[in-house]
């Protein structure tokens, strides 16, 4: 789905997800949401590890206020429509009958699905495994980074992998060409110039990055 432009991906991701687990389109869609939403929570809480090593201003207020206002709205959202979202039914069944009927006749039960695929949040020890997993994935990730720093030849600390991954999570969290291209290697130039790196070094570690990305996508989506 990276390779696709704009957010374009994503619509290809709920259609995969929908066919591989056999589950309706509408609870692959609250799923990939679940996914993207937990995505978001450990990118706040890396934003906050970086802030508090580089200081507060190394984000454009504009971005951090972006991103946390980002979140905010997404889990007030998503805890209303957990707790409250059988009870708004009857309105979309109303809705629904002033809809043409290729969708009005469905959307009812769109909607009773997508409600459905939430009630597994109601468990704190599923809600703690989905972070957890998520944690170590992108644990990884940064791990992943810090270990294309060191193939350079660079002193950084891990702290820099880190920062790396919060600047090219902010950057292509928005619509961008296909692939990233560009955005991702303008977020590795702001991330690493922080620590001395010169950005036609920046630009060649991001190239190596994405090329690794792109292989290990290739070889999980042929095996």
């Amino acid at each position: 789905s990276a390779v696709l432009p704009a957010r374009a991906g994503e619509a290809l991701r709920m259609v995969s997800i929908s066919r591989t687990a056999d589950l309706p389109m509408s609870q692959a869609v609250t799923s990939a949401v679940l996914d993207r939403l937990a995505d978001l929570a450990m990118l706040a809480t890396a934003m906050f590890i970086v802030a508090a090593t580089h200081g507060t201003d190394m984000l454009s207020r504009e971005v951090s206020l972006g991103i946390f206002t980002l979140i905010g709205v997404s889990l007030a959202a998503l805890l209303m429509f957990l707790h409250k979202g059988r009870g708004y039914q009857p309105l979309v069944d109303a809705f629904s009958q002033k809809l043409p009927a290729v969708v009005g006749s469905r959307l009812p039960i769109w909607y009773a699905e997508a409600h459905d695929g939430l009630w597994p949040l109601r468990s704190r020890w599923r809600i703690g495994t989905v972070l957890a997993i998520n944690l170590v994935v992108i644990a990884s990730d940064y791990a992943a980074m810090w270990l294309v720093i060191l193939a350079f030849g660079w002193t950084l600390p891990f702290w820099a992998a880190v920062t790396v991954g919060v600047f090219v999570a902010a950057g292509t969290s928005l619509p961008s060409a296909p692939g990233y291209v560009g955005v991702y290697q303008a977020a590795c130039m702001l991330a690493l110039g922080i620590y001395g790196i010169d950005g036609a070094a920046a630009v060649a570690y991001a190239v190596v990055l994405q090329l690794l990305n792109l292989v290990v996508i290739v070889l999980l989506s042929t095996a």
